[in-house]
């Protein structure tokens, strides 16, 4: 009984045992850790001492964890015991040949405490045992890396990849390496050099190359992709992918004469028939780059009429030619002028294809509001609306602009129905969102201002930011100026001259304002209304006056609800009507670093940056 009964008395035994361990084991695992916790705090403090008497008990009972030994390294080190610093470290990779890390903590501490010869002959060693694959190679290099030991890193990627041949990883990882040492040229050569091995990689080295770029063409990295680039070019071979890169550089740098010398270069190789350069001019047309842009298709328009893009490039220099004479308020004149003949030539060309709803609406506008012809503005745009011609955005563009010339021509109630048919129609288009401000302004012009401000909230979070900016303003406008008893004597009349300068009665709202500030001295839209008198004068083309209003405009506050915008119709004036490029600097200059959150400060720094030419002393 004794004998048969033994082997259960040895199986209880050891669930005992088992049982006192996992109740026991919570305790240790526990102290472990409020060990560590101690350990990592005086490391972090600086205790070297207290932290190495608790890394030197890690490191004993657990060799193999890399971390623990790298903590009882630095308390060696900064205990000036680097002589024990490097027993240690030839023990531990002795222990573990295969971990890269102790090779390079020993091969530093070698070189720490003299002893350059061994070091060199151990490394010598070690790199004819360098295992063939190309993740041992990476363990190794960054191992190396770690400690700032970046040629050595080098040296292990080259000797890899003479001995087990090419791989894209290598190029990589050599490209991280010369970047720890500022070695642009041999960095970006690597990085470009992926493409010859793996040409899908093309995203990926875009990518890498994006994170080294800055946006000055001169930046030493800049410099070193581009002669990278270049040089891969001019190499034999057919080096496409280049090509594109190199053009994608110099449109990240906003460079875009250069970007147009290689875009057509690739245009006339791969016969694109000036895809490449519509597209170009486009991006260079949103920087307000015109004379570039106006460059680009006219590249295409000579082409001729046969091919794909000719109507399209007319189509886009026109409005290129329009954005710039708006931009720079020289939308009157002889300019006026010529960009009207510029439409009508184009339509008749044209010939009321498909393609030419888009410019026939554009032209109607210029018509209503520059040409001084809004009758005929208005029977061009009601018979599109009625024939019910091109697509729902084409359509709905024609309303929108219907109903701001009716609005012109002093209609108050049919524009409403308008706006209100295509927030119906077209509920899933920009131009509902835009329809629905507009109708909230109607409002706001009719002295409806209670209904115009529930309009407006709800634009607030609107997708686009200039809508949303623009139904913020109104909201702000119409809250800050109601009276205690919800009077809104003074804002009626200062809409109404609002509604009077749209109509192009610039007289009017001159009396309007004028009476304004003499019934309401004291009124927060005294200091508002100087933006509407900087409209009047600039439509009057009395520039000076229209500056002179803007300052007066800031000269109140500096935190003015139309701040950032008088400092950029000021920078525009001083710019382009008052030829003063310096002063006009400085407006630019102030909305970019006092109202970094507006919705123009990438348009003054792109305003500002042109101006500057070559002089990089700002850091934006």
């Amino acid at each position: 009984m004794r004998t048969f009964l033994a082997p259960f008395r040895i199986l209880s035994m050891n669930r005992w045992l088992c049982l006192f361990w996992l109740c026991l084991a919570p305790v240790v695992w526990s102290q472990t850790d409020q060990e560590q916790n101690l350990a990592y705090q005086y490391l972090n403090q600086g205790d070297w001492a207290k932290a190495l008497s608790f890394f030197e008990r890690f490191h004993q009972q657990y060799p193999h964890k890399e971390e623990h030994f790298k903590a009882y390294i630095r308390c060696l080190k900064e205990l000036n015991q680097s002589s024990r610093a490097l027993d240690v470290a030839k023990k531990q990779e002795r222990g573990f040949p295969k971990t890269a890390l102790y090779k390079a903590y020993y091969y530093d501490l070698l070189l720490a405490e003299g002893d350059q010869r061994k070091a060199e002959k151990t490394w010598a060693s070690w790199l004819k045992d360098l295992p063939p694959f190309v993740q041992a190679a990476e363990d190794w290099g960054n191992a190396f890396i770690l400690l700032g030991h970046n040629q050595k890193a080098i040296e292990i990627y080259t000797f890899h990849r003479k001995k087990f041949g090419d791989d894209a990883l290598i190029h990589y990882k050599l490209a991280e390496a010369y970047a720890a040492e500022g070695n642009y040229s041999a960095l970006a050569q690597e990085l470009i050099d992926v493409l010859d091995k793996s040409p899908a990689a093309f995203g990926q080295v875009q990518a890498a190359l994006n994170n080294l770029l800055t946006e000055e063409g001169q930046n030493p990295i800049n410099l070193a992709i581009k002669g990278a680039l270049l040089r891969k070019i001019q190499s034999p071979g057919d080096h496409r992918n280049a090509q594109e890169l190199l053009l994608w550089v110099y449109r990240q740098e906003g460079d875009f004469a250069s970007a147009f010398v290689q875009a057509r270069a690739l245009d006339a190789r791969y016969r694109e028939q000036g895809a490449r350069l519509m597209d170009l001019g486009r991006a260079a047309a949103l920087v307000q780059e015109f004379s570039m842009a106006d460059k680009c298709f006219d590249y295409v328009v000579d082409l001729g009429p046969g091919n794909a893009f000719y109507f399209e490039a007319r189509a886009e220099k026109v409005s290129n030619l329009e954005a710039q004479l708006a931009w720079e308020g020289k939308l009157n004149g002889t300019e006026l002028l010529a960009l009207a003949d510029a439409y009508r030539s184009l339509l008749k060309d044209l010939g009321g294809a498909p393609q030419s709803l888009p410019l026939q609406i554009r032209y109607a506008k210029l018509q209503a509001f520059y040409l001084d012809q809004p009758q005929k503005a208005r029977e061009a745009l009601d018979s599109l609306v009625q024939t019910g011609r091109g697509n729902a955005q084409n359509l709905a563009q024609a309303k929108l602009n219907l109903a701001d010339v009716q609005l012109l021509l002093g209609d108050l109630w049919e524009p409403s129905l308008l706006y209100g048919q295509i927030e119906k129609a077209y509920p899933n288009l920009l131009e509902a969102q835009e329809a629905k401000f507009r109708n909230a302004r109607l409002a706001y012009f009719r002295g409806e201002f209670p209904w115009a401000m529930t309009q407006v909230k709800v634009l607030k979070a609107s997708t686009t930011k200039l809508i949303a900016n623009d139904a913020l303003r109104l909201s702000l406008l119409i809250q800050d100026n109601g009276g205690a008893d919800s009077s809104y004597q003074a804002l009626e009349i200062f809409s109404k001259a609002e509604l009077a300068i749209y109509r192009k009665e610039t007289n009017h709202a001159q009396l309007l304002l004028d009476s304004l500030k003499e019934a309401f001295p004291t009124h927060g839209l005294v200091a508002h209304s100087h933006w509407l008198r900087y409209e009047i004068a600039k439509e009057k083309q009395a520039y000076e006056q229209a500056l002179s209003a803007l300052e007066t405009l800031l000269s109140f506050d500096k935190t003015h609800l139309l701040a950032d915008d008088a400092l950029l119709a000021a920078g525009k004036l001083l710019e382009n009507q008052l030829s003063r490029p310096e002063q006009a600097m400085e407006k630019y200059r102030s909305l970019i670093l006092d109202y970094p959150a507006s919705i123009w400060t990438n348009e003054a720094r792109k305003r500002y940056r042109l101006l500057r030419g070559d002089n990089k002393e700002m850091g934006f």
